[in-house]
């Protein structure tokens, strides 16, 4: 029984150290990258833009909280855009969330799938 244990112990180790190994793909990286980047982006607009009349961002950690809370599907609420600027922009970082989302979720689908094509074939 202890042996059992030590094993399905050591399997799942070795999986998961395989799959973290392998979902640095060309397209992880890829999507790591343009993630970080419109987040920056997003919240450097957001904060030009609601800087002067939305009394919630009075620094720049406020805008980059805002956005990253957008960009994940989370949304809190207790910032909200209070420019049409603001709004329009804050639609176009959901829309880039959700897709950027959607795309992680099919990669490491398609990671996993790899590796558990690779396993059988061992």
């Amino acid at each position: 029984m202890i042996k059992r244990v030590r094993t399905h112990h050591t399997f799942m180790m070795s999986y998961l150290f395989d799959l973290l190994r392998e979902l640095f793909r060309p397209a992880m990286v890829f999507l790591l990258f343009f993630s970080f980047t419109f987040i920056i982006l997003g919240a450097t607009g957001f904060y030009y833009l609601e800087l002067g009349t939305n009394p919630k961002i009075l620094k720049y950690l406020d805008s980059v909280y805002y956005v990253v809370t957008i960009f994940t599907g989370v949304g809190l609420g207790d910032i909200v855009p209070l420019t049409d600027h603001g709004r329009i922009l804050s639609m176009v970082l959901m829309f880039v969330g959700t897709s950027i989302y959607v795309s992680f979720a099919g990669v490491v689908a398609a990671t996993v799938l790899a590796l558990e094509s690779s396993r059988e074939k061992k």
